[in-house]
């Protein structure tokens, strides 16, 4: 799995996405405003075909500062949903806002309950850049599921 990294100005309000994608990827805002996207490559617990219920998902963020960010979660390339209040079903995502730690640097955890069966899952963070001090470094993403249908292994070949 590749992770991008970014990489943040510390006074002004600027993102920059470092990677395949090329440098300054984010989106600016109006404002001068950026919005960096970071989604990871596809997760398949059980190797590519194997069949898996993802019951949790939780991204840790090794920081120095506040931020605020969004988080979503799609399982076989779909958002995975929930329901609201008034039982209507809708895109499920997890926004959370931390403020700066007194004794920097801390870890913070970034959770969402699922229910979703599939193959593979990935995981999408967005962070704008005027909600970020300090250092903000996604360090990785853990899943939790129970197994369904494990991947079928190939027999060696001879010639």
């Amino acid at each position: 799995m590749i992770t991008p990294a970014f990489a943040f100005e510390n006074t002004g309000s600027r993102v920059y996405k470092i990677g395949r994608v090329g440098l300054d990827s984010g989106t600016q805002d109006t404002g001068g405003v950026y919005t960096a996207v970071l989604k990871t490559e596809r997760i398949s617990p059980l190797g590519e075909v194997g069949l898996v219920v993802i019951r949790r998902v939780a991204v840790r963020i090794w920081r120095t500062g506040a931020f605020q960010a969004t988080m979503k979660v799609f399982v076989d390339g779909a958002q995975t949903t929930t329901f609201d209040a008034g039982g209507n079903k809708v895109l499920q995502s997890v926004s959370f806002t931390a403020v700066a730690p007194t004794a920097p640097p801390i870890e913070s955890w970034i959770e969402a309950s699922v229910n979703a069966p599939g193959t593979y899952v990935e995981v999408e963070l967005d962070v704008a850049s005027n909600t970020l001090t300090g250092i903000f470094l996604p360090a990785e993403a853990e899943v939790h599921f129970y197994p369904l249908r494990r991947a079928k292994e190939r027999g060696a070949q001879s010639s």
